[in-house]
């Protein structure tokens, strides 16, 4: 009986050394990392410093990658209807959606919505003609040269 528990804490001791030793022999020592250690101590908080250590796949920091700018029309009233589909707002709630689409200049339309898709505010199914006829009368002001094609 003794002989069983000693022979299964043996085991669980040559298991944990031999997990140690493949640990240090795939991803190194500490001296082969000390130099990217060093740097990223050094570094920290700073943007544009490559990482050799990370495993995030593109060579540098996931403290780096930045959450794009969301800018706000006076319109942070509309941040309640994040995540919900284009079909299901009351009359009323499209109502508030078009307040803000009216006071808007025909230019800044194209960003207001780029801010409620980066709000995840799905813009209500009938305001989306209404929308795209002030994208098209913006990018005719501008020119026919700077058109895009809008769907």
């Amino acid at each position: 009986m003794m002989s069983t528990k000693l022979l299964g804490i043996l085991l669980g001791i040559a298991l944990l050394v031999w997990v140690i030793y493949r640990w240090g022999r795939r991803h190194g020592t500490i001296d082969e990392h000390k130099k990217d250690i060093v740097k990223g101590v050094e570094s920290w908080g700073q943007s544009g410093e490559k990482c050799s250590v990370c495993t995030c796949g593109e060579g540098t920091c996931s403290k780096e990658k930045t959450v794009p700018k969301i800018d706000y029309y006076d319109d942070e009233e509309l941040d309640r209807f994040a995540s919900r589909s284009h079909g299901d707002y009351t009359p009323e709630e499209v109502e508030e959606f078009r307040s803000v689409l009216v006071t808007l200049l025909s230019e800044d339309v194209a960003g207001w919505m780029q801010s409620l898709s980066r709000r995840s505010i799905a813009l209500p199914q009938s305001l989306m003609g209404e929308a795209e006829e002030r994208l098209r009368a913006a990018a005719e002001k501008k020119g026919p040269s700077s058109q895009k094609q809008i769907r």
